[in-house]
């Protein structure tokens, strides 16, 4: 099922890039679609929890504002500029988890950040093309988000 999941997130922008969606259009389409199994999973007895309910509340404002980034930038620019920054996302968790979760601070993440980044700048290109640059603000606030996702989830 994660599987099947993961192929059909990674084939989003094929599916929907043709459509004439906005970014947001096209995040609604997607919680639609995912919400469909909501009333067969959720019972009144899992709401009663107050903590947890926030909780669930903040993953789906975080989770909002991810797709809502993430099809924004795939409207806007080049898709490879969108996808490579959302996946910044692992970047922020490695130097967030520290603070939030109280984990150990990854050696690895802090060698491996710069270089990371510069190969995004690559990508972006030097002195990148207006349009890289918003696609690579909008792929970057997703990330962010999906980061917030994680560390709530």
């Amino acid at each position: 099922m994660v599987a099947l999941a993961a192929i059909l997130w990674g084939l989003w922008p094929l599916v929907l890039g043709s459509s004439g969606l906005s970014g947001r259009q096209s995040a609604l389409v997607v919680f639609a679609v995912m919400m469909l199994p909501a009333p067969f999973v959720f019972s009144r007895s899992a709401w009663r929890d107050r903590r947890a309910t926030l909780a669930v509340a903040a993953v789906g404002v975080f989770d909002a504002g991810n797709a809502i980034f993430y099809f924004s930038a795939l409207e806007r620019g080049p898709v490879v500029v969108a996808v490579l920054t959302h996946y910044l996302a692992p970047v922020l968790v490695a130097f967030a988890a520290p603070w939030f979760l109280k984990e150990r601070r990854s050696a690895r993440a802090i060698w491996a950040s710069p270089v990371i980044l510069a190969g995004l700048a690559l990508v972006i290109g030097p002195g990148g093309a207006e349009l890289s640059w918003l696609t690579a603000l909008l792929g970057a606030a997703s990330a962010l988000c999906y980061a917030g996702l994680l560390l709530c989830s």
